[in-house]
C-alpha cells in the first residue's frame, strides 16, 4: 500500500499549460463581474496550494521509506518470505530504479530474489 502511495504522489502531475487551459475554460463559463473575480481568486489559491515537484518527491520518498520499514519489520517479526513480501520488495526496487537510485534498486531487487529463492 505504501509503495502505491509513493508512486501515486510522485507521478501525480498535470502540466502547467493544461492547468492554465482548464482555468480559462472554467472562467469562460462565468459571466464578467464579482462571481468571475471570486472564481479567479479561488483558482489562483488552488494552484498556489498544489504541491511542487520537490514536495511531491519528498512525500513520495516518505511513503517509500515507510514501505521499506514495514518490510524490514515484517522480516524481523519472523513472518517469513511470502509472495506478498517478495512482490513488495520488487515494487520498492522498481521505485528506486525509477527514481534514479539504481544501486539501491539493484540491492533491493537482490533482496527480493534471495527471498524468492528461500521460499522455493
Amino acid at each position: 500500500m505504501f509503495m502505491v502511495l509513493a508512486f501515486g504522489v510522485v507521478l501525480d502531475h498535470i502540466p502547467l499549460e493544461t492547468v492554465d487551459q482548464q482555468n480559462e475554460t472554467i472562467l469562460s463559463c462565468i459571466p464578467d463581474g464579482v462571481a468571475r473575480e471570486k472564481a479567479k481568486a479561488c483558482l489562483a489559491t488552488k494552484d498556489a496550494s498544489s504541491m511542487t515537484l520537490n514536495r511531491r518527491e519528498e512525500m513520495s520518498q516518505y511513503w517509500a521509506g515507510l514501505a521499506k520499514d514495514s518490510l524490514v519489520g515484517a522480516q524481523s517479526a519472523s513472518m517469513g518470505e511470502t509472495i506478498n513480501s517478495i512482490s513488495a520488495w520488487v515494487l520498492v526496487a522498481w521505485y528506486a530504479i525509477h527514481g534514479r537510485k539504481a544501486e539501491e534498486g539493484w540491492s533491493v531487487l537482490g533482496q527480493a530474489s534471495r527471498q524468492a529463492m528461500a521460499s522455493g
